[in-house]
Parts: C-alpha cells; structure tokens; sequence
C-alpha cells in the first residue's frame, strides 16, 4: 500500500481540520508546514497539501519553506494531489506561490492527479476524497 501525507499550514484551524478529515478517510498522516521530518519527503509516496484560500498577502512563507525542502528531495514517482479549505465569509483566493510550487513539481518529475487548480465551492471534503483517492 502506498503511503500518504497530508499537509496543512501552521496555525490555520481550517486546513488542519480538512487535513485531519481527508488523513482520516485515507489512513494517512497529518503535518503541518513547519514539522515535516526529512524522512517524510524522502519516503512517502503520496503528498496532499491542503492550502487555505485566503489569507492577507505576504503570509505565504509557510507554502515558501515547504517549497525549499521539496526543491531538496527526488519528487519522481511522487504523487501530489491538492485540496483548497475554503472559508465562503474570508474573501477571494490568494496565493502567490501556487505557480511556483506547480512549476517546481513538474521539474522535479511528480505527478499531479485531479485538477489541481481550484475546486467546485460546492464539493464537499469526501466528494473531492472519493474523486482523487482512486489516482493515488
């Protein structure tokens, strides 16, 4: 069986809950950005990051270190799926290093399964679970 990590960005109550949820269902484990043990990168064969919507710019250093330890590790034949925790009442999406971290996986030779930019507001946490999980 093939293993699974799910990470979730430091002190953000939505994405550790939505991290917790899909590690639950997929008998996976959870981490946040700022406790990912080298050993993790360099075995797990797949890595779910959840990433929060919204939050005001320039607090995007978490995804910006995750994006350093990756640049470090062999990604091929790693799999990464992304789910995007929405808060409706936070406002639009913003993240600026989305196009950095999809250019970073494609040159490091990882796979990216389901659609990796924004999902449906209306799918919930299992439907996105039940779409990806097959690809994993």
């Amino acid at each position: 069986m093939k293993s699974t990590i799910v990470i979730y960005e430091h002190e953000n109550l939505l994405g550790k809950a939505c991290a917790k949820h899909i590690a639950y269902y997929l008998g996976a484990q959870t981490t946040c950005t700022h406790h990912i043990p080298e050993a993790i990168l360099s075995n797990v064969d797949n890595i779910i990051l959840c990433i929060s919507t919204w939050r005001p710019t320039g607090e995007c250093g978490q995804w910006t270190d995750l994006l350093q330890s990756l640049a470090e590790h062999r990604l091929d034949g790693k799999t990464f799926a992304f789910f995007f925790c929405h808060d409706p009442g936070a406002g639009a999406f913003i993240f600026d290093g989305l196009d950095r971290l999809y250019a970073l996986l494609a040159q490091k030779g990882a796979r990216v399964v389901g659609s990796p930019e924004w999902h449906d507001h209306d799918e919930t946490i299992t439907d996105w679970i039940c779409r990806v999980s097959p690809s994993l």
